[in-house]
């Protein structure tokens, strides 16, 4: 019986097929970008699933081929952190990666030093992040909201009107969320609530739906505690009281003992209950209080700890929901039984202590921006998109949309907003290159070559020769860049094309890391199949002197 072994890739052949891996994911997302992008089909178990959405389809590509497999999971993490930091910018984080990479690769295999190489690349980066506020505008009108939706969504107006009518009517604290909407006609309505939303996501993976990456309670009861919860036999008579009624349950605390988590998991798994265990938001025993305190109000629950001990306990101290939603890195609450007096009297109580001069009350001004942002949650509410479709597949593609629309516009509501189109990136890129060494200005020029790609990826996409348009965008007045609608160059601020500030900056941030990672690689450790062969330096090599 033969022995499975290792095989060591090593320098220029580690990093060529690390960068194979790469370009195919990128070659794939890319292929989504832009309002001329399209959509990619691949199987999700029992139903098929349509979107251009581009951290959805990064994250369905996995190759047999080891090695370059371990290239797919870097330029993945790179989408997906940017992604999850602003809520878009997956596509062109996926761009700007593998084109950084590719430029790395380029200069290492013609014998630049990794040093050179990674300090050109940092002040390259820096230049980048120092001038893209030159480009920052303030969101100040409805129609700003609308057209950052409208960009994001590919250009979908109807996506763009429905979340613009939903952030008019919640305002810039309140939550915009979506939720499924099959039905004989495909239409999509909004719905306004009360609720909340903090950073917090589920602990029991096994609560979750495989197919959405999210757990959705329809009509559960909460369980809040201000105490570590540590005593399986001291919860067994709760949850057995909703299991009876077939009733989900949320239990916000915390901390879990690893006894209580395994009981949990394992009620789940034999589908014995419905629900989750998330931690209670909040950084210190006081916010924890605080927060335990507005979800009490909101929820129309009592506090295990703080009202009612667990040999006190009634059903009735549960708090309640329409809706929650948890996915991993936030909950989502719609809806409730509140007691309007009990709100009412909460909420004059915070608004109390913030319209006092802070050190009348021995508030600091930090604890009084808290308190403001705790009234601004309590009292936004929740705006649900039920979004419209005929057919599931319909519906994933638009939810897809929804989302990453959604996510711009939240984005360029804290941070502001940019020209879109990849143009502040392109006009950056060709400035003037501070005096260095030559490796290093190699480097540096190198880097800005890359960020140029998302203008580029654009401009083919709509059929025309990018280094023409590129000269024009140059030559043109101040704001004007390439509309892939029309095809033609335009003042883009009166076109509506502009992308959230937060989204091009993590894309820059996150893929000039990832490919200061990829420079580093001097080998790679793989599985020994037999017979699996791998593309290296030694084979023919395109002008870049890489094989695609």
């Amino acid at each position: 019986m033969a022995i499975a072994g290792k095989k060591i890739l090593r320098k220029n052949v580690a990093r060529n097929i690390i960068l194979e891996g790469m370009m195919e994911v990128y070659n794939t997302v890319s292929s989504t970008y832009g309002p001329r992008g399209r959509t990619v089909l691949f199987d999700r178990g029992t139903n098929a699933k349509l979107t251009k959405d581009g951290i959805t389809v990064a994250k369905e590509i996995k190759f047999s081929n080891e090695a370059k497999n371990l290239g797919a999971l870097l330029i993945k993490e790179a989408a997906g952190k940017s992604n999850y930091m602003s809520g878009d910018g997956s596509t062109s984080a996926t761009i700007l990666t593998a084109n950084l990479c590719k430029e790395a690769n380029i200069l290492l295999q013609q014998g630049v030093d990794i040093n050179d190489l990674r300090e050109g690349f940092r002040i390259a980066r820096d230049t980048v992040l120092e001038r893209l506020p030159e480009y920052k505008k303030e969101v100040h009108s409805e129609k700003d909201i609308l057209e950052i939706a409208k960009v994001s969504a590919n250009g979908d107006e109807e996506v763009a009107s429905f979340i613009q009518e939903a952030f008019l009517k919640i305002g810039d604290n309140g939550i915009v969320s979506i939720a499924d909407s099959l039905s004989r006609n495909g239409k999509t309505t909004v719905n306004i609530a009360t609720g909340l939303e903090f950073s917090r996501g589920f602990l029991t993976s096994q609560s979750v739906n495989a197919v959405n990456d999210q757990c959705i309670l329809k009509s559960p009861k909460v369980l809040l505690s201000n105490q570590v919860l540590n005593d399986v036999q001291e919860l067994q008579p709760i949850v057995q009281s909703l299991q009876l009624s077939k009733t989900p349950v949320v239990i916000i605390a915390p901390d879990f003992d690893d006894e209580v988590m395994a009981w949990f998991r394992e009620l789940l798994t034999k589908k014995t209950v419905s629900g989750s265990l998330v931690l209670a938001p909040g950084t210190s025993k006081t916010t924890i209080a605080d927060n335990l305190l507005d979800l009490s109000v909101m929820l129309n629950g009592k506090i295990l700890g703080d009202d009612f001990s667990i040999n006190e306990f009634k059903d009735e101290y549960l708090g309640t929901a329409e809706q929650i939603t948890i996915t991993k890195g936030k909950t989502i609450i719609v809806g409730g039984e509140i007691d309007q007096k009990r709100f009412d009297e909460h909420i004059e109580l915070l608004l109390a202590k913030i319209n006092h001069d802070s050190s009348e009350l021995g508030y600091s001004e930090y604890e009084i921006e808290m308190i403001k942002e705790r009234v601004a949650k309590m009292t936004g509410g929740v705006a649900t998109i039920y979004v419209g479709a005929l057919t599931s597949t319909e519906l994933g593609e638009k939810k897809d949309r929804y989302e990453d629309a959604i996510n711009a516009v939240r984005s360029a509501l804290k941070s502001g907003y940019v020209i879109g189109a990849g143009t502040p990136l392109l006009k950056i890129s060709f400035g003037k290159t501070p005096e260095m060494s030559p490796p290093k200005a190699l480097a540096y020029k190198a880097f800005m070559k890359a960020i140029r790609m998302p203008a580029r990826k654009l401009i083919e996409s709509a059929g025309e020769d990018p280094e023409l348009i590129i000269s024009e965008i140059l030559s043109a007045k101040e704001g004007s860049g390439f509309n892939a609608r029309t095809g033609e160059i335009s003042y883009l601020l009166e076109d509506g094309i502009i992308d959230p500030f937060e989204v091009i900056r993590n894309t820059i941030l996150y893929s000039s890391n990832m490919a200061e990672s990829f420079m580093s690689i001097d080998s790679v450790i793989i599985s020994d199949v037999p017979n699996l062969t791998f593309e290296s330096m030694d084979e023919v090599l395109n002008e870049d002197g890489i094989k695609w």
